[in-house]
């Protein structure tokens, strides 16, 4: 588990690349050296955790990252068109739709017995209408018109804090599985690293620019409308 929460970190690196191609927007120096510092973590880790099963977790959760991310900046071009309740709507409706049709696939090569057996109790269905609704539905809606604000690379940030809570939690509830070697947590902290220095960076970087700019035009007034 600690492993794929590792390898999900990783969207902003892909994002720091994609977001200016698909964007036409200018590459920032501060993301791509976060991305390189996060290309470092990940080379700890394939140093020191070099099992089969380790390798193709790290695996699918950077191919999952690299997904996440292309979907992140495509919503944050659609976001400036369309609402994001119309956005969140047609989303969940095609994630919906996609389990749908994967049950079979699932019944026949994964389910024990060949058979779904839920077993929904009252209680069940209370904390899967609160986990689709509070937790899914109006999170997802919530992140999506936070878009109209911030790029897909600040958006994408916060993924990397999954492996924070995620890596903590699953310490604590599978204590024997998830004991992982010294490099695995050195190169996990290089990866969590970027997500608390790219506020400052970010901020650097703008009142850098913004020096530069009263330097260019030191005459210029700016016009507050409220």
């Amino acid at each position: 588990m600690s492993i794929c929460l590792v390898g999900m970190a990783t969207a902003s690196l892909w994002t720091a690349f994609l977001e200016p191609l698909i964007s036409k927007t200018k590459v920032k120096p501060h993301e791509i050296l976060l991305a390189l510092l996060i290309i470092l973590g990940l080379y700890i880790i394939f140093q020191h955790e070099t099992s089969f099963d380790s390798i193709i977790g790290i695996a699918m959760a950077v191919g999952s990252a690299l997904l996440a991310s292309i979907f992140t900046i495509i919503n944050s071009r659609l976001v400036k068109l369309v609402p994001s309740t119309t956005i969140t709507c047609y989303e969940m409706a095609g994630a919906c739709l996609g389990t749908v049709l994967f049950f079979p696939i699932y019944t026949q090569f994964f389910a024990a017995g060949g058979t779904l057996a839920f077993g929904m109790q009252l209680m069940d269905w209370v904390y899967l209408l609160v986990l689709t609704l509070a937790c899914t539905v109006y999170a997802y809606t919530a992140g999506v018109r936070l878009m109209q604000r911030f790029s897909a690379y600040t958006m994408n940030l916060t993924v990397n804090l999954e492996p924070v809570y995620g890596i903590i939690l699953a310490i604590l509830i599978f204590p024997e599985s998830e004991k992982l070697s010294s490099g695995f947590y050195l190169g996990a902290s290089v990866i969590l690293l970027s997500v608390f220095i790219y506020p400052v960076l970010d901020t650097f970087d703008k009142r850098r620019k913004k020096k530069k700019l009263q330097q260019t035009f030191p005459d210029s007034v700016v016009v507050r409308k409220d």
